[in-house]
């Protein structure tokens, strides 16, 4: 009965999420929700900007099938509702934040979860008490904000997302069992049907873009199901191992807003200082830099969760920051990172 629901809730992500598309590249097309070619894209033509709401409407569904996750997609369409008219009209940065400020905190409410505890750390038990709920609404539209940043080359935001889920079951293997397997089969379905027309692979479909309207509402939808899988009531993976299913996006991030921050600029203002911006400039293609950061990032996620398994939290925090000083070391100081990948590129 297991098996056949979770088989179930895959074939309606996918399914749905193709069917979908034809509906609403037509209307991206009446509305003008499209991605317009500019001097910082690779695209040469407008590109409907829809594939973020095949996605949701896939959830819908599986939500419905399920009788699962409602509220937590009540609030993620919100953020959606707003980020399609940002892709439309492009409200700027305040509204998208105050938006997700009240989507998170909606959120808390409505499902009573919160980042409560850090978990143990040498014996000794960190909980955030009163800093539950500011930090919980950080780490929500830090993590949303996140994938925002990550969408800049085809299937790289998608395809960290379907990384992300495969490393969030695999942490809650490693410690017990996961929760509502089948739903989040169902978003990984959906997910990957989104990549394979982003990426072109299947070709009878019209190219689409996540839009920030889906980009914003999958990094906000990850940043729940890793707060649910980490805190309680259901608790079944520890709470640092959240920090190894998102590595590359957390620290691409980081490395970013120190970029922007010593240059006096705005966190929020565009830019290629991305990481997979410093590879696009170094002369490395769009593809090859996709796999190049896809693998990277499944390798780190790997090895950080099996680190902490076997060698314990305490190893695995320590781990994790000394990639993060690393890596955002490196990234920030990019003009050697720029001399590898140029290397890299004429091979």
């Amino acid at each position: 009965m297991i098996i056949e629901t979770a088989v179930n809730a895959i074939v309606i992500g996918f399914v749905v999420t193709l069917a979908t598309l034809f509906p609403l590249v037509s209307l991206a097309n009446v509305f003008g929700i499209m991605d317009l070619p500019t001097d910082r894209k690779q695209h040469g033509h407008p590109v409907p900007l829809v594939g973020g709401l095949a996605i949701f409407v896939s959830l819908i569904s599986i939500s419905i099938y399920l009788n699962a996750f409602g509220w937590l997609l009540f609030c993620a369409g919100v953020l959606l509702l707003v980020g399609v008219f940002d892709d439309k009209f492009h409200l700027g940065v305040r509204l998208r934040l105050l938006t997700q400020l009240g989507a998170t905190v909606l959120m808390g409410l409505g499902s009573g979860v919160w980042i409560d505890s850090f978990g143990t750390f040498w014996g000794l038990q960190i909980d955030l008490g009163y800093a539950a709920v500011p930090f919980t609404i950080f780490a929500v539209v830090g993590l949303t904000n996140a994938f925002n940043m990550l969408d800049g080359i085809d299937g790289l935001a998608s395809g960290h997302g379907i990384i992300t889920i495969v490393s969030l079951l695999v942490a809650s293997l490693l410690i017990t069992e996961p929760f509502q397997v089948s739903w989040i089969l169902g978003l990984l379905a959906a997910i990957a049907a989104f990549w394979l027309i982003n990426m072109q692979i299947v070709t009878w479909l019209p190219r689409v873009f996540l839009g920030d309207s889906g980009s914003t509402v999958l990094g906000f939808v990850f940043a729940w199901l890793l707060i649910g899988y980490s805190q309680k009531p259901w608790g079944v993976m520890e709470p640092v191992m959240v920090l190894w299913c998102i590595s590359i996006p957390a620290i691409d991030t980081v490395s970013v807003i120190i970029r922007r921050l010593k240059q006096k600029r705005s966190p929020f203002s565009p830019d290629r200082t991305h990481l997979h911006h410093l590879f696009l400039d170094a002369g490395v293609s769009a593809r090859k830099t996709l796999w190049l950061l896809l693998c990277l990032t499944l390798a780190i996620n790997v090895v950080g969760l099996m680190v902490t398994k076997i060698l314990g939290v305490e190893a695995g925090l320590t781990l994790f920051c000394l990639l993060l000083v690393l890596l955002t070391y490196v990234v920030v100081s990019s003009k050697r990172l720029l001399q590898i990948l140029g290397m890299m590129s004429t091979k």
